[in-house]
């Protein structure tokens, strides 16, 4: 499939041109980009998606909200609603988008906004909530109209952006160079165990600039819970011998999946797309082999991941055990401070903002 994708380099070449452009005009002034008056962090990539960009947001809303008052801000991509709008942690996928509806729950002492224009949203949230010091952006790397003081990009081990292509004959959103305007680079989603060469070689292909920051994270999962009674878990250690249909509707479920079976389950799997919203017939599929498993053997659940629980909310029958699989991000090289470290410089390098 990969090369057949290859054939369309020249249409990807085009796309790539007129992105080139279009970041001309604003840099140059033509078009209208602002720097807000607030630090704004901007989490991103070059690719369409998959390189685990909400884990990364909640990393650094995490670290973060404990030293500053930040606010979130999200295209809110998938939700029905239009506009801007706050996003409460009783809110429906719907209304707000899986991923801004995932943050709200984890840190409800955080706002969350949802704004197709970033800019306007921008404005709207410092109304709102004038003591905010600090805005983090989810995916608006390519929303040209703002000026951020920090991007973070996000590429993945297994599909760096290095060896990528612009759309359609890869999935990159515009040429490799738009790398250089990161001042973090985080190769995300890689194995647990890298050795030194490994990193070495891939430094020497990424060939980062002499000011950005590269680290290397990896997943780490927790104990599932009950999606209904969140208290009530299981161990990583009792999925074994264990039967489980998982469902995902993330980009790259593989290193989840490859998560399980290390820990001994015995794994179905139905996939579908990324933000895919569940239809009623996609809910009388997943019954209907949750009863060909359930008939066969009493030990088994339904098993999903966090984004996915926010769009199955209230779709499921709650005498089904579905469990929801947290995952974390884990900063490799014992580099976890210095990369907090790198955080924190955006705030005090903002000009305004006091001990600047």
């Amino acid at each position: 499939m990969k090369h057949l994708r290859l054939l369309l380099l020249p249409l990807g070449i085009l796309y790539a041109t007129v992105v080139e452009i279009i970041k001309y005009l604003y840099k140059s002034g033509y078009l209208n980009s602002k720097r807000s008056e607030k630090a704004v962090i901007v989490i991103g990539n070059l690719s369409l998606g998959g390189t685990g960009k909400t884990p990364h947001a909640e990393y650094v809303i995490n670290y973060l909200w404990k030293f500053h008052k930040i606010a979130v801000l999200s295209r809110g991509y998938g939700r029905k609603s239009r506009g801007f709008r706050a996003v409460s942690p009783n809110d429906v996928a719907e209304n707000s988008g899986d991923e801004p509806l995932q943050i709200a729950k984890k840190f409800p002492e955080v706002p969350v906004f949802v704004c197709e224009k970033r800019l306007e949203g921008i404005e709207k949230i410092i109304k709102l909530k004038p003591e905010t010091q600090l805005l983090i952006l989810d995916d608006a790397m390519q929303h040209w109209p703002i000026k951020a003081d920090s991007n973070i990009l996000l590429t993945t081990w297994q599909e760096p952006f290095f060896a990528d292509f612009p759309l359609p004959a890869g999935n990159l959103r515009e040429f490799r160079n738009g790398y250089r305007r990161a001042d973090i680079i985080i190769v995300s989603k890689c194995p647990k165990e890298i050795s030194e060469k490994q990193k070495e070689e891939f430094l020497a292909s990424l060939n980062a600039l002499a000011t950005q920051k590269v680290f290397f994270s990896y997943f780490t999962y927790s104990d599932p819970y009950l999606f209904e009674h969140t208290n009530q878990t299981l161990t990583l250690e009792q999925l074994d011998s264990r039967k489980i249909l998982l469902i995902s509707g993330i980009a790259n479920p593989e290193v989840m999946e490859e998560e399980l079976i290390r820990h001994g389950a015995h794994l179905y799997k139905i996939r579908y797309r990324d933000h895919h919203r569940f239809s009623k017939k996609d809910l009388e599929n997943i019954m209907q082999k949750w009863s060909e498993i359930s008939a066969k053997s009493e030990n088994c659940i339904l098993m999903t991941t966090e984004k996915d629980a926010t769009r199955l909310k209230g779709l499921i029958d709650a005498s089904i055990p579905l469990y929801v699989l947290p995952v974390r991000v884990e900063i490799a090289f014992n580099k976890a401070p210095e990369l907090q470290r790198a955080l924190v410089e955006v705030m005090y390098k903002k000009k305004g903002y006091p001990g600047s």
